[in-house]
C-alpha cells in the first residue's frame, strides 16, 4: 500500500500546528512589556503579528486533512 498521501498529510498537519504555535509565541513576546490589559488585549496581541501565520496554518490544516482523508477508504474496513 502507498502511504505517501498519509505521510504528506501528517507533515502538513505538523506544519499547521507549528505555524499556529508560532503565532501564539509571537503574541506572548509582544505582550511582555504591556502595561495595560483590557478585555480585548489578548485578541489585539494575537492579531497584531498579522494574519500570515494564521492563514498559512489554516491552509496547511485543510490540505493535511484532505490528503489524510483521501487515502482513507471505508470499504477497506469491510474487507476482513
Amino acid at each position: 500500500m502507498d502511504y505517501s498521501k498519509v505521510i504528506i498529510g501528517s507533515v502538513c498537519l505538523l506544519i499547521s500546528s507549528i505555524l499556529l504555535s508560532a503565532q501564539y509565541i509571537t503574541a506572548a513576546i509582544m505582550g511582555i512589556g504591556r502595561n495595560r490589559w483590557g478585555p480585548n488585549a489578548i485578541n489585539e496581541l494575537f492579531t497584531s503579528g498579522g494574519y500570515l501565520l494564521i492563514t498559512l496554518s489554516v491552509l496547511f490544516f485543510i490540505v493535511g486533512i484532505f490528503l489524510y482523508l483521501l487515502h482513507f477508504n471505508p470499504d477497506k474496513l469491510n474487507d476482513k
